[in-house]
């Protein structure tokens, strides 16, 4: 199995298993309050099983991402930032990225 197997175990009998990662991992994260980017520590990790429908978010630059219908997703919507549900995600939005 790949890393996130060895985390969680090869078999999942619940429909999700949460854990706390195993070491000091990190990942760029973005706060909307002050618009800046930082490493920041993962503090939980949670595994289940796809939804049915999954939604794939394309930028005109040509990255993707796949999301669940319910994950958070800041889009700028009309001029300003807003939280919205993966299915919720409109043509037109513009998601936000890092800088390559």
């Amino acid at each position: 199995g790949d890393l996130l197997d060895a985390v969680f175990g090869d078999e999942q009998e619940a429909d999700s298993v949460e854990c706390v990662p195993p070491g000091a991992w990190r990942v760029m994260a973005w706060d909307a309050a002050t618009g800046n980017v930082s490493w920041r520590r993962i503090t939980g990790l949670s595994r289940h099983g796809a939804p049915y429908t999954m939604y794939t978010l394309g930028t005109g630059c040509g990255r993707t991402v796949s999301v669940t219908g319910d994950h958070s997703v800041w889009v700028l919507r009309d001029g300003a930032l807003q939280l919205v549900e993966g299915s919720d995600v409109r043509t037109g939005d513009c998601l936000p990225v890092p800088c390559a």
